[in-house]
Order: C-alpha cells, then structure tokens, then sequence
C-alpha cells in the first residue's frame, strides 16, 4: 500500500516537472512578445536567458506562416528589412537567413532595452529577442 501511494507521488511530481519545462519556454515567449496566449501553431520552442545587470532572453520556434503577424500585436514593432543569419542572435533552434526584422522600444523598460522579432522569407521559422538594460 505505502509503495503504491509512493509511486504515484512519484508519478504526479514526474508528470509536473514535465509540465513546467513544458510550458516555461511558452511563458518566455509569451512574455516576450506581451501576448496573453500564442497562435496554436507555435510549436519547436526553444529558450535561454541570461541575467546579471541586463536581461537578455531569446527564444526560437516555428509558427504557420498565415499566424505569424499575431505574433506583433503585443508592442508596437517598426518593420526592417532583415540582413544575415539568425545565429547572429542565438544559436538556438534551426539557423535562418533573416527576411524581415520588427524591432520595438518599449517605454516601460526606464533604462533602455528592446523588443526584436526576426522571420525568414517563408515566415515559418522565428527567432525573439527581449534585451532590457
């Protein structure tokens, strides 16, 4: 009997710590872009962050093509024509050549900092970059 109740304890903190490393890569994108929910094709995400005196936090994923623009509704993004490989940024998921850049620079970070979103021509593979002084 107590080895049974152990090994579902067992199970649920299993199944827990995959759901958390699950979605803390989803909670980082979402952050990120200050979106209350992602497209439903976002999917391949990958993250890292680094803190010391700036914060620095980038991730990588796929999305349909047709939801990308969903992704640029939570800043106000000015578009640029993108130049060179996404790995410039991380060398997080699948490189890309950049087609397009969408760059904001939020007020409520006091010190400096901003938003990026890279894209390549197809619209599939995304790469955002959150940078706050």
């Amino acid at each position: 009997m107590i080895k049974n109740i152990f090994m579902v304890i067992v199970s649920l903190v299993i199944a827990y710590s995959l759901w958390l490393f699950y979605t803390e890569d989803n909670g980082m994108v979402k952050g990120i872009l200050k979106l209350d929910s992602l497209p439903n094709s976002v999917s391949n995400i990958e993250c890292e962050s680094w803190a010391i005196t700036d914060v620095m936090t980038t991730c990588s994923f796929t999305i349909g093509p047709l939801e990308f623009n969903k992704l640029l509704t939570g800043w106000s993004f000015k578009e640029e024509n993108g130049v060179g490989s996404a790995y410039k940024y991380s060398k997080l998921g699948k490189d890309f050549l950049i087609d397009k850049a969408y760059v904001a620079y939020p007020k409520e970070f006091k010190h400096g900092g901003s938003v990026s979103v890279v894209v390549d021509k197809s619209r599939k593979f995304v790469m955002a970059e959150l940078y706050i002084e």
